[in-house]
């Protein structure tokens, strides 16, 4: 849907996509969860569960 694909272009391809930027699955996943973090407000959280690992 329209909503999903705006939501991908916000979160994903603005940080991802970028100029001369390569990333493995295991980092794009990292930046990904720290992105949605930050942009639901939950960024805070995500350290707490980080810190509790």
């Amino acid at each position: 849907s329209g909503v999903i694909e705006a939501g991908c272009k916000t979160v994903i391809a603005h940080r991802l996509k970028q100029s001369g930027m390569f990333w493995s699955v295991k980092g794009a996943n990292a930046i990904l969860a720290l992105r949605c973090s930050h942009l639901n407000s939950r960024f805070e959280d995500y350290w707490e569960s980080r810190r509790a690992a």
